[in-house]
């Protein structure tokens, strides 16, 4: 089975040009779209992203309850898209997912959504979608026109 995620050049450098405000703090913000299943696996487009002014540590983001409502209520405004996850930065350092990312992912936004890693100082963009299984699993990162 594969996982797809996919989304345009602008939307990719929005998110690239949010985490590069304070390349040293992590940050976060929302992504929304649509997904849908194939017989072979799951595709994700992210037709938008939202996102705040606030900034975490060096080494730690946090959505608080008052974002993720901010968050869900601007995809009320977004017709045809639904709240799909997050991405948040690493700072100064790689893009890898943690055990705390999977498990915050699950606990605060549930299954069937994805999340993005960011890594300001290495420069590079990774994906994850949590199934229904409750298990994350590695997305393919495509760009769409």
């Amino acid at each position: 089975m594969y996982y797809c995620i996919r989304f345009s050049p602008k939307i990719r450098q929005a998110l690239i040009e949010h985490t590069m405000k304070d390349p040293s703090k992590e940050c976060g913000g929302f992504v929304y779209g649509k997904v849908w299943r194939t017989e072979n696996g799951v595709m994700c487009d992210i037709d938008a992203i939202y996102y705040e002014d606030k900034k975490g540590t060096n080494n730690r983001f946090v959505f608080t309850p008052s974002y993720i409502r901010n968050g869900r209520k601007a995809a009320w405004k977004l017709e045809g898209m639904e709240f799909m996850g997050t991405y948040h930065s690493h700072g100064e350092y790689p893009a890898r997912f943690s055990k705390e990312d999977r498990e915050s992912l699950q606990a605060y936004f549930g299954r069937g959504k994805v999340t993005l890693i960011y890594s300001p100082k290495h420069k590079h963009l990774i994906g994850e979608f949590m199934d229904m299984d409750g298990k994350s699993y590695k997305a393919k990162l495509l760009s769409k026109k």
